[in-house]
C-alpha cells in the first residue's frame, strides 16, 4: 500500500504528501477514522471490517484522503476524504453532502485519474458548500438574481399586442 500510496500521491494534482499508517493498535485507527468524511460505502468499510494499514495523503492546502485496502476486492482500495483540515463540523446539522469514497484499481495512474475526476471535485464542491452555502431561495429577489447580468434593452410594442 506504501508504493501505491506515493505512486498516487504524485499523480494528482498540486503537491501532496503520503504517510503510512499502522493500525495494529485500533486506537490509532480511531484516531484518524473519525475524521472520515463520508457516509456511505467507505464508512462502512472502515468501522466493519478490521483494518491493520491504511495510507494518508495531505496536499498544501486543507486537503486530506485516506486510502485502505479494498477487503472484499483483493489488489483494489478505497480512497476517501478525511474532513477538511482546521474547520470543526461536529456537530453541525447543516454540513452539506458528503464526498462519498470511491473504490479504485490498484494501478496508480488510472486510480490517480478516478480520484481526480471523481472524489475531488465532490469533495471541493463539499468544502465549498461548507463555507459559505449560497443564501436561501426564499431570501433572493430578482435584483440579487440577475445581479451584474445583462439585460436586453426594451423593444417598443405596439400597444395590446401580445407577445
Amino acid at each position: 500500500m506504501s508504493r501505491f500510496a506515493t505512486a498516487l500521491a504524485a499523480r494528482l494534482p498540486g503537491t501532496w504528501t503520503s504517510s503510512d499508517l499502522d493500525w495494529s493498535d485500533q486506537a490509532e485507527r480511531r484516531r484518524v477514522t473519525d475524521f472520515l468524511w463520508d457516509h456511505a460505502a467507505m464508512d462502512h468499510v472502515v468501522f466493519t471490517y478490521y483494518l491493520t494499514r491504511g495510507a494518508l495523503l495531505t496536499a498544501n492546502d486543507f486537503t486530506q484522503l485516506l486510502i485502505i485496502d479494498r477487503p472484499t476486492r483483493p489488489g483494489q482500495f478505497f480512497v476517501g476524504a478525511l474532513h477538511p483540515l482546521g474547520i470543526d463540523i461536529t456537530g453541525r446539522d447543516d454540513v452539506p453532502l458528503t464526498p462519498h469514497g470511491i473504490a479504485v484499481t490498484s494501478h496508480p495512474a488510472k486510480a490517480a485519474h478516478q480520484v481526480r475526476s471523481r472524489l475531488l471535485p465532490a469533495y471541493y464542491a463539499a468544502f465549498t458548500a461548507l463555507l459559505g452555502p449560497p443564501p436561501s431561495p426564499h431570501h433572493l429577489t430578482p435584483a440579487t438574481l440577475f445581479a451584474g447580468v445583462p439585460v436586453p434593452a426594451a423593444t417598443p410594442t405596439a400597444a395590446g399586442a401580445r407577445r
